[in-house]
C-alpha cells in the first residue's frame, strides 16, 4: 500500500512539473487550472504520507508494555529504581538499563539510504508523470526544434510572419470539417478563422488555433447579410505566403517603432479574396493588398503621403 501511494504521489508530482513546463511553452491557461487542482492534492497527500511515516517511526522506539515518559510506582508492584545514567557509554554498556548501540555495534544498514534501484525508480516515475502532462505540448515542442534548426528560435511560432501558419490552419480545418471560410486573421500567438457554423449554413462561427490547440469559439461577432458574397475556399492556398508578404511589407514600409501588424484574408462584395496587411506605428499607417499568390495589388496609407 505504501509503495502504491508513493508511486501515485510521484506521478502527480511529475505531472505538476510537466504542467509548469507545458504552461511556459504553450501559454495555455488550461495548465494553470491543472496546477490549481494538482498542487493542493500533491501537497495534501504528501503531508499525510510524511505524517504517517513519522508516526510509525516513533512507535518503533517504544517497548511493548511501556508508557513513554512515565517512571512511577504502579499500585501493588514495586518499581526498581533506574540505573544511574552512564555518560559517554561504550559498546556493551547499559544506559538506564538499556543496551547502547554505538558506531561499532550498529549494523551498516541502519544509516544507509534508500537503495539505488528505488531512487532510480522514483526518478523514472516522476519523469513519466511529467511526460504525460507534456503530451498536449508535444506539437509545440516539435515546432520549437524546427524553429531552432531554421535559425528562428524566437519568432518562428509567430502566426503573422513565422513558419507554422499552414499547420495551424490545417488544425482548424480538422475542427470545421470544411475549407470554406469568410475570413482568416493572423495574430502573434494565434490564428482566427470565420466560417459557416456547419458546411452550407448561412450563419458563421469563429474558430481559433491557440496554444497548440484548435477549437470552435462560438458565434462570430457579426453575421453576414449574404454569406455567398464573402465565402471562399482556402483549401488550396499556401498559408506560408502570408508570412512572406508580411515580411516584404515590413521591409517596404520601413516604419520605426512598429506597434501593430495586422494580416488577414478576406473577400469583399463577390470579388476574389485578397491578402491584406496593415502596419502601424505611433504616427503612420501602411496598408498593402496582395493576391493569394503574393502579388502586390496596391499599397496606401499615411506612410506614403
Amino acid at each position: 500500500m505504501r509503495f502504491l501511494t508513493g508511486t501515485i504521489v510521484r506521478l502527480l508530482s511529475g505531472g505538476v512539473l510537466g504542467a509548469i513546463a507545458a504552461g511556459i511553452i504553450t501559454g495555455d491557461e488550461v495548465y494553470a487550472i491543472v496546477l490549481a487542482v494538482g498542487l493542493p492534492i500533491v501537497f495534501t497527500v504528501g503531508t499525510i504520507i510524511v505524517a504517517t511515516r513519522s508516526t510509525r517511526k516513533r512507535k518503533g522506539f517504544t517497548r511493548p508494555g511501556q508508557v513513554p515518559g512515565i517512571n512511577a510506582t504502579v499500585v501493588g508492584q514495586s518499581v526498581q529504581e533506574p540505573a544511574a545514567p552512564v555518560l559517554n557509554p561504550s559498546a556493551g554498556v547499559l544506559l538506564n538499563g538499556e543496551p547502547v548501540a554505538t558506531a561499532a555495534t550498529t549494523p551498516a544498514t541502519a544509516s544507509a539510504g534508500r537503495p539505488l534501484g528505488l531512487r532510480l525508480l522514483s526518478l523514472l516515475t516522476i519523469a513519466a508523470g511529467a511526460a504525460l502532462a507534456l503530451i498536449p505540448a508535444y506539437g509545440i515542442i516539435g515546432w520549437m526544434a524546427e524553429d531552432a534548426a531554421a535559425g528562428r528560435p524566437f519568432d518562428g511560432r509567430d502566426m503573422r510572419y513565422g513558419l507554422h501558419q499552414q499547420e495551424a490552419f490545417d488544425a482548424i480545418v480538422a475542427v470545421m470539417g470544411d475549407t470554406q471560410v469568410t475570413s482568416i486573421s493572423f495574430y502573434d500567438s494565434y490564428l482566427a478563422v470565420t466560417a459557416p457554423t456547419t458546411p452550407g449554413a448561412r450563419t458563421v462561427d469563429r474558430f481559433e488555433w491557440r496554444s497548440g490547440r484548435a477549437a470552435r469559439v462560438g458565434p462570430d461577432y457579426s453575421q453576414p447579410a449574404d454569406i455567398r458574397e464573402e465565402l471562399f475556399d482556402a483549401g488550396a492556398m499556401d498559408m506560408g505566403v502570408v508570412a512572406r508578404v508580411v515580411r516584404q511589407s515590413l521591409d517596404d514600409a520601413d516604419l520605426e517603432g512598429v506597434e501593430g501588424i495586422y494580416p488577414s484574408i478576406r473577400r469583399f462584395a463577390g470579388e476574389p479574396p485578397e491578402i491584406s496587411v496593415t502596419i502601424t506605428n505611433a504616427y503612420f499607417t501602411a496598408s498593402y493588398d496582395y493576391t493569394l499568390e503574393g502579388e502586390l495589388i496596391q499599397r496606401g496609407g499615411s506612410a506614403f503621403d
